[in-house]
C-alpha cells in the first residue's frame, strides 16, 4: 500500500523488555523495507520506538509502566527531549501530539496501565486547553470483546464499577475481589457475543481495529453502526501485515537468519524434500502464556506416534526458562530428527509461507491467525481437557487434518477466505479505504 508523504513522526511507547537487548533500529529497518513501497522509504526516520521503563522490568508488569509513562508523555506533550531508557538515545520533539492511539487492553482499572495513561493525557489536554483526539487501539477481533466491554443492552457486562461496588456491599468482600468476580465468567454462565467493540470507563473519539470485514462481517458492521450513532470514527484496518505476505510468490524468503532460525528453515526444507507439500505441523502457543508442560509433551507424544513431521516453538528467553523435556520424549525426538524439532524461536511468517507447512496449531492469537490466513494454512486451536481426552482429541484431529476429507474441506475454505481478504487490501478495498480515511482525517 502506498501512503501519502508526511512529516509526521510516530512515537511508540514500549515496555523495556521489548527494546533492551535487541538492535531495535536494525529490526525497524527490516520491517520498513518489507512494509513500505520504495517511494515511502524516507518515512523510516519518522518512526521511533522508545522504552518508557527502567532496565530489567518485564513487559508483563504493567504497574511499573504507569509511573514511567508519565514523564514520557509529559515530555512529548511539552515538546521536551525524550530519552529511550533501553538504548540511551535522545529524541528531539518538534511538535505536540496531533493524535493519540491508546492500547487500552481491558476494563479493570487497577490492572491495565493504559487507563492511567489515558487519564494523564486527558488532564494535560484540559490544562493546556488542547483537543488532542484519542482513539482506542483494538488489536484483536471485535466480536469477543463485546461481552467484556459492552453495555448490558447489548449483552455486555455493563457498568463494571457499579456492579463491583454493589457486590462488595452485599458480600463484604473487597472491591478488587468483587471487580474480578464481576469481570470473569462464572462456571456454567452462557456468554452471548453479538459482536460490538470495546466500551471502557473513558470515552474516545473513535477506534482503530485490526480486525477485518471479511473475517467477522457482522461484528464490523455493528461496530460501524454503533460508533456512527455517537458521531465517532470507526476504522477497520486489518490485518496489519506486510504486503509481501499476500503476494503470489513461492514462499516468503527469510533474510539475515540467526543460527537457530537457520536450523529451523533447514529442517523445514529437508521435510519438504522427503515428505512433500503440506506435510509439516507447525506448533506455537505464543511467547507469554504457553501451555503447561505436561500437556505439550502429551501432544508431542501423539505426533511422534503418528509420524507427523512437526516443529514446536516453545519458550521465550526474555521470560525465563520453561520446564525441561521428559527423558522419554527427548529420546523419541532424538531418534527422529528428520521429523521433529523443538526451538525457542522461529521466523513464523517465513515458516507459514513455506510449501511444506500444512497446519498451524496455535492459541489463536490475532497476529498468528492472520499470518496463517495470508498463507492459506488451516488452523487448529490449542487443545484443552484432561490428559487422556487431550491425546485422543489431538490424534483424531490430526489424522483427519492430514489424511481426511474434513482436512481438505477446511483447506479449501481458508483459501477462499484468503482471496476475499486480499481483495480488501487492494486500492478500492475496505481495509485500504479505512486506513486512508484515518490518514486523511488526522495526518
Amino acid at each position: 500500500m502506498t501512503v501519502p508523504t508526511s512529516t509526521t513522526h510516530l512515537f511508540v511507547a514500549a515496555a523495556p523488555a521489548l527494546v533492551a537487548g535487541s538492535n531495535i533500529e536494525v529490526l525497524m529497518d527490516k520491517e520498513v523495507e518489507r512494509c513500505l513501497h520504495s517511494e515511502n522509504k524516507s518515512l523510516r526516520e519518522n518512526f521511533h520506538i522508545i522504552s518508557v521503563g527502567g532496565e530489567g522490568i518485564p513487559v508483563i508488569l504493567w504497574q511499573h509502566l504507569i509511573q514511567d509513562f508519565t514523564p514520557f508523555y509529559t515530555s512529548l506533550h511539552t515538546r521536551a527531549p525524550i530519552q529511550c531508557q533501553a538504548t540511551g538515545r535522545v529524541y528531539t520533539v518538534d511538535q505536540s501530539p496531533i493524535v493519540v492511539i491508546a492500547d487500552i487492553g481491558g476494563k479493570i482499572k487497577k490492572t491495565f496501565f493504559m487507563l492511567s495513561a489515558l487519564t494523564l493525557i486527558r488532564q494535560l489536554n484540559e490544562q493546556d486547553q488542547k483537543k488532542i483526539p484519542i482513539l482506542t487501539w483494538n488489536c484483536g477481533t471485535l466480536g469477543p470483546t463485546m461481552h467484556y466491554m459492552g453495555p448490558e443492552r447489548l449483552v455486555g457486562i455493563g457498568d463494571l464499577e457499579a456492579k463491583a461496588k454493589e457486590l462488595a456491599g452485599k458480600t463484604g468482600i473487597s472491591f478488587n475481589e468483587a471487580e474480578a468476580q464481576c469481570f470473569q465468567p462464572q462456571k456454567g454462565e452462557v456468554i452471548k457475543v453479538p459482536g460490538l467493540p470495546p466500551i471502557v470507563f473513558h470515552d474516545f473519539e473513535g477506534i482503530i481495529s485490526l480486525s477485518n470485514t471479511t473475517f467477522e462481517p457482522e461484528a464490523c458492521s455493528a461496530s460501524r453502526e454503533w460508533y456512527a450513532e455517537r458521531n465517532k470514527s470507526c476504522y477497520i484496518a486489518g490485518p496489519s501485515l506486510p504486503d509481501d505476505l499476500f503476494d503470489d510468490s513461492e514462499g516468503l524468503k527469510a533474510i539475515d537468519l540467526s543460527p537457530e532460525e537457520a536450523e529451523v528453515m533447514t529442517f523445514i526444507d529437508n521435510v519438504y524434500k522427503t515428505s512433500g507439500k503440506h506435510s509439516v505441523l507447525y506448533i506455537a502457543f505464543g511467547t507469554l502464556f504457553p501451555p503447561s508442560n505436561p500437556k505439550l509433551w502429551k501432544v508431542i507424544e501423539v505426533m511422534l506416534d503418528l509420524k507427523v513431521p512437526f516443529l514446536v516453538v516453545y519458550g521465550a528467553p526474555k521470560f525465563g526458562e520453561y520446564g525441561a523435556m521428559p527423558d522419554h520424549i527427548a529420546e523419541k525426538m532424538n531418534a527422529s530428527p528428520e521429523r521433529a524439532l523443538i526451538c525457542k524461536w522461529a521466523p513464523q511468517q517465513t515458516v507459514l509461507a513455506h510449501k511444506a507447512t500444512g497446519w498451524f496449531l496455535t492459541h489463536c492469537g490475532h497476529n498468528g491467525v492472520f499470518e496463517a490466513i495470508s498463507q492459506t494454512v488451516p488452523i487448529g486451536c490449542q487443545p484443552k481437557g484432561t490428559m487422556e481426552a487431550l491425546q485422543e482429541e489431538v490424534r483424531t484431529v490430526l489424522q483427519e487434518a492430514f489424511h481426511g476429507k474434513e482436512g481438505l474441506r477446511k483447506r479449501k475454505n481458508i483459501q477462499e477466505l484468503t482471496e476475499k481478504i486480499k481483495d480488501g487490501l487492494k486500492e478500492n478495498g475496505d481495509t485500504t479505504k479505512d486506513l486512508m480515511r484515518f490518514i486523511e482525517e488526522y495526518l
